[in-house]
């Protein structure tokens, strides 16, 4: 969240802060490079600096690591190796660029940025009709973990619930599970779309790398 609101308020201390690594970054070789990623990790997981320090780190970290995955280990650690394919093709100046660039400012303007309980946003903002919620949880499957608070099957029904209860249009995006089924494709006013997804990367095979996704919507999409 922390770098949504940095870009947002287009603050100069982080964009400082990644435009002086960047510059190491470039005149370094590959060993340098996979150093420098793992003094990023390092420093991120220590917590000490500012939070504006800490949303620079995070945005190389997801530039950077394995599959530009986000898993933290039992004492909340961030644990993703770095990506070794990243580390000559990723043109980190480019995406910063981008995020200083007047398209992006415009589009931040119009943006509300919340970290919250779902039922929370529920009851914060006055919904209606014509509102249109895109809806992503974390999957329901092992090795889901995205932080050091889990979503579990608890979770899943206090979702699927709430959007039971929600006036406008949603989308959601799940990973296909027996829960998923059971919460989201049986309610008579909803459709659902299945699609095969092969992911590219897996770690330590911990999961399959081609997986079944459903999207679920309230409304006719007339596919």
């Amino acid at each position: 969240m922390m770098v949504y609101a940095c870009v947002q308020r287009q603050d100069a201390a982080f964009f400082g802060l990644l435009d002086d690594w960047i510059v190491e970054w470039e005149g370094a070789s590959f060993d340098e490079r996979n150093a420098m990623y793992y003094t990023v990790r390092n420093r991120y997981n220590v917590n000490s600096r500012s939070p504006t320090a800490q949303a620079a780190d995070f945005f190389l970290l997801r530039e950077l690591a394995y599959g530009g995955m986000f898993r933290v280990n039992s004492r909340g650690e961030f644990n993703v190796p770095f990506g070794r394919t990243y580390a000559f093709n990723k043109n980190l100046r480019e995406k910063v660029n981008h995020l200083r660039s007047d398209v992006v400012r415009e589009k931040m303007k119009c943006a509300n940025l919340e970290a919250m309980d779902f039922r929370d946003f529920l009851d914060e903002y006055d919904f209606n009709g014509h509102d249109f919620m895109f809806v992503d949880p974390p999957y329901d499957t092992r090795f889901s973990k995205y932080d050091r608070h889990d979503f579990d099957g608890n979770d899943q029904a206090r979702l699927a619930e709430w959007l039971r209860e929600y006036p406008g249009q949603f989308m959601l995006i799940c990973k296909l599970t027996p829960m998923v089924e059971h919460l989201y494709l049986k309610h008579p006013q909803w459709y659902a779309y299945h699609y095969r997804r092969e992911y590219r990367f897996n770690i330590k095979g911990r999961f399959s790398r081609s997986v079944t996704h459903v999207m679920v919507v309230n409304y006719d999409t007339n596919f």
